[in-house]
């Protein structure tokens, strides 16, 4: 058994799952907005201990909030894949998070907040195979490149419970999006390897738990044709002669929806777009 509760807001969302026995943060929001959550996670944790910081990934939005969270609950470790472990010690990917953090403050009006940017530090780094100890379950990491080079999703054999890294796609109400910005192969490889683990229920980065073993199997489906449709139209509407303004036009049109504008700041669209577009339209 195990309970999830959803913390943050507007692109910052991440997920307390808890155990009889264990806690852990499944990612952890913006950097702008961390400090001011931490009574949150208190509240929701009712005295219990934290015992991990789970990442999905090496981006501002799920890595940024760790090292404030780190502090306030010392006890806990963070987690990623190697690749990720990696990313945190190049100053240009730092520079970014920090960036793209400044960016989420404005959206919010935080005026200012105490930039730890450059603390973000992994405690241990797992790889396809190796097993979280949740008390009740475990999770075993699944490599699903595709969104990054360093996406993890983690799947319980026992609970058939996929915490899904964004590689797979994102749910948004009824829309899917594609968030395939480093390799388009690699992304559909990843939605098939998860979607043959046999999940009964989905935790999306930046949505809710879908339930239900025909609702995983459909949105699986559903991934793969929105993946596949979206290719063929933007080879097709550069083979027009449509320009990379124009086509991140057209993408906008289709996926940054109302339901898409809760969950995405619309500048870490334009710049996703642009990825997706190459990503999409490059020759194999």
């Amino acid at each position: 058994m195990y309970t999830i509760d959803k913390i943050g807001r507007g692109g910052g969302e991440f997920f307390l799952l808890a155990t009889s026995t264990h806690t852990a943060l499944i990612d952890s929001g913006f950097p702008c907005s961390a400090e001011s959550l931490i009574g949150d996670i208190k509240d929701k944790l009712k005295g219990r201990a934290l015992n991990y910081i789970i990442l999905t990934h090496s981006h501002y939005d799920h890595a940024g909030g760790s090292p404030y969270f780190r502090r306030a609950f010392p006890e806990c470790s963070v987690i990623s894949g190697e690749y990720a472990a990696y990313v945190f010690t190049r100053p240009g990917a730092v520079k970014l998070i920090k960036e793209m953090s400044d960016s989420a403050a404005t959206r919010f009006n935080i005026t200012e907040y105490e930039d730890l940017t450059g603390k973000i530090k992994v405690d241990r780094t797992v790889k396809e195979g190796d097993t979280i100890d949740m008390g009740d379950f475990t999770l075993r990491a699944v490599e699903t490149p595709g969104h990054t080079k360093c996406s993890l999703s983690y799947y319980s054999p026992e609970e058939k419970l996929l915490i899904a890294a964004e590689t797979i796609g994102v749910l948004a109400g009824d829309i899917i999006t594609p968030c395939c910005l480093v390799s388009y192969d690699a992304t559909i490889e990843s939605i098939k390897k998860t979607a043959s683990l046999g999940a009964e229920a989905i935790l999306f980065s930046h949505g809710e738990l879908l339930k239900g073993k025909n609702e995983c199997d459909a949105f699986f489906e559903n991934s793969l044709k929105t993946h596949e449709e979206t290719k063929a139209m933007l080879k097709k509407e550069k083979a027009e002669g449509k320009t990379q303004d124009e086509l991140v036009s057209i993408l906008k049109k289709h996926f940054y929806t109302e339901e898409t504008k809760k969950i995405q700041p619309e500048k870490a669209f334009y710049l996703n777009a642009g990825y997706i577009i190459n990503c999409m339209t490059k020759e194999n």
